[in-house]
């Protein structure tokens, strides 16, 4: 039996447009990964320079000691973030660019208002794997709002009401820009009178995260016991895809931008 991808081959073999659709879909990508890659190589190096090894003290006790740079991996996943961006920018104007200057609008349409806010948040049903163990995710609402911050700044704030593994919960990420390159950060915090602890209920929260946006958040323990999930701009442009959230998020990054 042929398959749905052999099938599909076939009929770009057979149609002119679709091969020219295909070949300019694919100089496309290659520019935008390219300029992901360079910059991926930088944060590379980067990552190696963060650690530095160096040798202490004078001989018989001399000793070899490693030297961090704490605040150097946050400047890098910025850069990193702003280059995904980038590559998504380029990607998306030179496609447009192909289909008006070779007539192939209907091929390579890519219209942002058809993948953002496409899809509908309630009723969303999906598994998920975190640490080994699946959870299954169960969306029944969620909005976005503005509010502002202490210090006057536009935030935002994406709520979601989901059930978790069975665990009814209303979910909050609070949205900021943050750093020299403004980078969109959002932030949440594990409750501690969750079902099963803090550990629990973030395990829940980073699968209904990935659930939703098809990328794990960040997850990490602070000194006092508190556990913060971080989200960045790539789960951001996921929860874009939801007509409960697309529109809101838009104003905010157009009005926060820069």
């Amino acid at each position: 039996m042929r398959g749905g991808g052999v099938g599909l081959y076939s009929k770009y073999r057979k149609d002119e447009n679709f091969r020219r659709a295909l070949f300019y879909a694919a100089l496309a990508l290659e520019e935008a990964f390219g300029v992901y890659r360079s910059a991926l190589r930088e944060v590379a190096e980067g990552l190696r320079e963060a650690v530095q090894r160096v040798e202490a003290g004078e001989l018989p006790f001399k000793k070899v000691v490693y030297i961090a740079n704490v605040f150097l991996p946050t400047q890098l996943t910025e850069k990193e973030e702003t280059a995904f961006d980038n590559a998504l920018r380029i990607l998306r104007e030179r496609l447009n660019e192909y289909a008006v200057k070779h007539g192939l609008r209907d091929l390579l349409d890519v219209e942002e208002g058809k993948a953002r806010g496409s899809l509908p948040l309630k009723g969303l049903e999906k598994k998920v794997e975190v640490n080994g163990k699946e959870h299954v995710v169960k969306v029944i609402d969620g909005s976005a709002e503005f509010k502002r911050g202490r210090d006057g700044k536009i935030l935002l704030r994406i709520r979601i009401t989901a059930e978790v593994d069975g665990v009814l919960r209303n979910y909050e990420i609070t949205y900021s820009r943050r750093g020299a390159g403004n980078a969109a950060k959002g932030y949440a915090t594990a409750k501690a009178d969750a079902s099963g602890g803090r550990v629990a209920d973030a395990e829940r929260f980073s699968a209904l995260v990935e659930a939703l946006t098809g990328r794990r958040p960040r997850v990490y323990r602070r000194s006092n016991g508190t556990i913060e999930i971080e989200c960045g701009r790539e789960h951001l442009n996921g929860f874009r895809r939801y007509k409960e959230f697309a529109d809101t998020i838009e104003k905010w990054l157009e009005q926060t931008e820069g």
